[in-house]
């Protein structure tokens, strides 16, 4: 029994295939561009955390991305970007959103996914507001 079960999991795990996705843009708040901001790519899992692929930070003059992120799974990856952001908060100096943008499956290991203009202003499904408490 055992060994059966390890050899369905060696099975398993040799099946995995590499999966890469990368998307770019640029952020804005309102009708101004937005710098400092962190975008990740992350892979949702069912059963376990999600996996951070890739982070990286918008530029300061025109707030643009460019992220690549690279995983090994056996089944097709869910991607999302996930930004990280103080625009329209509650108060900047204590206050970040996340903001939450699904990935399509057909720029995995395809095209780059070219964003454009990510919009932070517009509050989304997914999107929460964290503040530090005064200490």
């Amino acid at each position: 029994m055992l060994v059966g079960l390890l050899v369905a999991v060696a099975i398993t795990l040799s099946e995995a295939s590499i999966q890469k996705v990368s998307i770019n843009g640029s952020t804005i708040c309102g009708d101004r561009y937005i710098s400092g901001v962190t975008v990740q790519l992350w892979e949702e899992d069912t059963f376990d955390p999600d996996d951070l692929l890739e982070e990286g930070i918008t530029a300061k003059t025109n707030g643009t991305f460019s992220v690549s992120g690279v995983t090994e799974e056996t089944t097709l990856i869910e991607p999302y970007a996930l930004f990280i952001h103080n625009c329209d908060v509650k108060n900047a100096e204590k206050c970040v959103r996340s903001t939450r943008f699904p990935i399509d499956r057909k720029y995995i290991n395809g095209p780059v996914y070219e964003m454009s203009l990510v919009q932070l202003k517009t509050r989304q499904g997914e999107d929460k507001e964290t503040c530090r408490e005064k200490k």
